[in-house]
């Protein structure tokens, strides 16, 4: 199915449609948007999830490949609107990320998805399907672990009950792990609807019809494996395009392996204090969500406010992402 036309792109800001709660004895789907996992990889990421009290259904895309991708990209699509459309399923949670959702986005139905709201959690790669979901079906979604990349092996306490806390509808605000401070840029507060994801990612709908809203929000961004000098250009690219103008605030999250090519480019905090040095909204570093362990779940789409203060920083949650 073609995406809508562009006056959909606003649909979130209008009527943004919220998924139910996880409850116990709930089925979460697992689906592989991106890059293929084979099972002994993720057999025990399902293992954790049940031990939860959750049941769990797999989709084609988990046992299925097409080169590097989790099958063809029309097979990756239909598992996602397959999911979206079973009354069985209570919650959609992606294998992996890597590279691959940005091939499926014509395959999608928006209004199965936009019909059928539940939770739809990932990250990474999956910012791609975070934006469209957003901007076309209005749907609120979960920026959280992934089942091979988190659950299987590295679902450590923090990050369990934080992903806990966001899809059971009990988060009050969102913190570091014990000992990792989050920094501040800039001081100041703001309020606003969370959105954004893998900097590489928003930065590459600029411009489609899925573009990254940040309009009257919060901008989360986060990476991993990219030199400074390019952390630098695609926040340059996102200001080019009015971003930081839109956005209330930023939070900037785990940038792992975000290094200098050569000796004389900025480090990771040049890049951010340079940049941000005149910008008059709050801006805080250091949050520990993206490509790190432990990891935060944020709810995109959930009204919070960012209290940016030295030494006193809170991220409140207004509203729960889910009913």
């Amino acid at each position: 199915m073609a995406l809508s036309d562009s006056s959909t792109a606003n649909i979130w800001r209008k009527n943004m449609l919220k998924p139910k709660k996880l409850c116990k004895g709930d089925t979460i789907g697992i689906v592989g948007p991106a890059n293929y996992a084979p099972e002994s990889q993720y057999r025990n990421g399902i293992e954790n999830l049940k031990k939860l009290g959750y049941k769990i259904k797999t989709g084609r895309s988990c046992s299925t490949s097409w080169y590097n991708f989790a099958g063809r990209d029309q097979l990756r699509a239909d598992d996602i609107n397959e999911m979206f459309h079973n009354k069985n399923i209570n919650a959609v949670l992606c294998l992996r990320g890597g590279y691959g959702s940005c091939r499926i986005i014509e395959y999608i139905n928006f209004d199965i998805i936009k019909n059928n709201p539940k939770l739809f959690i990932g990250y990474s790669d999956i910012t791609t399907l975070h934006c469209a979901f957003s901007e076309v079906s209005g749907l609120a979604t979960v920026h959280g672990p992934m089942l091979m990349s988190n659950i299987a092996d590295k679902f450590d306490e923090f990050t369990k009950n934080s992903f806990l806390n966001i899809v059971e509808g009990r988060a009050d605000c969102l913190s570091n792990p014990p000992g990792e401070e989050i920094k501040v840029l800039v001081q100041g507060s703001c309020k606003g609807a969370i959105t954004g994801g893998s900097l590489t990612l928003a930065s590459d709908t600029l411009g489609t019809e899925y573009s990254l809203n940040a309009k009257g929000r919060i901008l989360f961004l986060e990476d991993i494996n990219e030199y400074t000098y390019k952390i630098d250009k695609m926040l340059c690219h996102l200001k080019h395009c009015n971003i930081f103008n839109d956005c209330e605030g930023v939070i900037l999250g785990d940038f792992k392996n975000c290094n200098k090519e050569k000796n004389g480019d900025f480090d990771l905090t040049e890049v951010f204090s340079l940049f941000f040095k005149d910008y008059d909204k709050p801006v805080i570093y250091n949050f520990k969500a993206g490509h790190c362990f432990p990891t935060a779940t944020l709810p995109f789409g959930a009204e919070c406010k960012l209290s940016a203060k030295k030494n006193s920083t809170l991220i409140k949650i207004l509203e729960q992402v889910v009913f």
